[in-house]
Order: C-alpha cells, then sequence, then structure tokens
C-alpha cells in the first residue's frame, strides 16, 4: 500500500540526490558534534541527545529546502545553525516535525491538487498539538491560514476547525 493515495504531504529524501546526502551528512557531523559537547561539557554519553541533535539538524534542512527550493545554500546553513542550537537546547522534534508539514502546506509544495480529506484531518490534529505549546502557537496559524490558502472556500470548515482544536488546548 502507497502512502501517495491517502495523503499529499510526505515526500522522499532520497540518498540518490546530492542534497539530501549533504543534508545527512551535515545532520550527521552535528549529531557527533553533539555527542562530544554532552561528553565534554555535561561529562554524560546520551546517545538519544545526539540522535535528537542529529534529526533536528536535518529538520532544519528540510524546512529551509521548503523555503528556499531554489538555493542548496541557504538549506545546508539551516543544517549548521539547527545543529548548534538543538545542542545548546534540545528542541521539540514533534513540534520541529508539525512546523515542516506547517510550511509545506503554506508555500504550496504538497504534492497534486492541495491535501487530501485524511491530510486534513491530521492537520487539525497538528494544529492542536502546536496550540498546546506557546512555542506552536504561530504553527497553529501557520497551518490554518495554510488550510485556507491550500483548500480555498471548501476549507473553511477544516480551518475553523483547527482554529478551535488550537485554541481550545491553549486555555
Amino acid at each position: 500500500m502507497k502512502l501517495a493515495g491517502f495523503t499529499r504531504m510526505t515526500r522522499s529524501a532520497s540518498p540518490k540526490y546530492p542534497s539530501v546526502r549533504h543534508a545527512l551528512i551535515g545532520a550527521l557531523a552535528t549529531g557527533v558534534i553533539g555527542f562530544g559537547y554532552d561528553f565534554m561539557v555535561n561529562e554524560r554519553i546520551d546517545l538519544i541527545d545526539s540522535a535528537s541533535v542529529a534529526v533536528a539538524a536535518f529538520l532544519g534542512w528540510a524546512i529551509a529546502r521548503e523555503l528556499d527550493p531554489d538555493h542548496q545554500s541557504t538549506a545546508l546553513v539551516a543544517v549548521a545553525f539547527a545543529g548548534l542550537l538543538a545542542i545548546w537546547a534540545l528542541p521539540y522534534l514533534l513540534l520541529s516535525a508539525v512546523a515542516l508539514g506547517a510550511v509545506r502546506l503554506l508555500v504550496g509544495s504538497v504534492g497534486g491538487g492541495g491535501p487530501t480529506t485524511v491530510d486534513l484531518f491530521v492537520l487539525v490534529g497538528m494544529a492542536g498539538y502546536a496550540g498546546w505549546q506557546v512555542d506552536g502557537w504561530a504553527i497553529a496559524v501557520i497551518i490554518v491560514v495554510g488550510i485556507i490558502v491550500a483548500g480555498g472556500p471548501k476549507s473553511w470548515p477544516w480551518a475553523l476547525a483547527a482554529t478551535s482544536l488550537a485554541t481550545a488546548v491553549a486555555l
């Protein structure tokens, strides 16, 4: 069963593309730097934190690629920047993944004709999750605006549902 039949929000990140290979190498490098930092400064070995740094760096690359798809250098700077920020303060990886989905929706890089009904259900849930944390309020707004932009007038009930859920959990 292929996911493409249910959702248009996914995209493969195949290492056969040089930009993806560079992102993976950069993410791995920041994970190793994070491991070294933890070992030297905090005198502990934490592979979960190191992996989190690497994932955060990769998500930073992915968000930058969505925002500026014509310039790989922007995304490579984002790998380093996101990785260094993640070493300094571990990120909320799920919120970062939600931000990636929100950006993809807003810039219109979801495939073939906008989000599916399954995507819209997931997006409403994503808005609720984002609204649950102060750090995610802007992401919830981006999701709501993205739903409206991507779906046109028929998407207003979904946007209202996303707004309601994000607001309810925020209060």
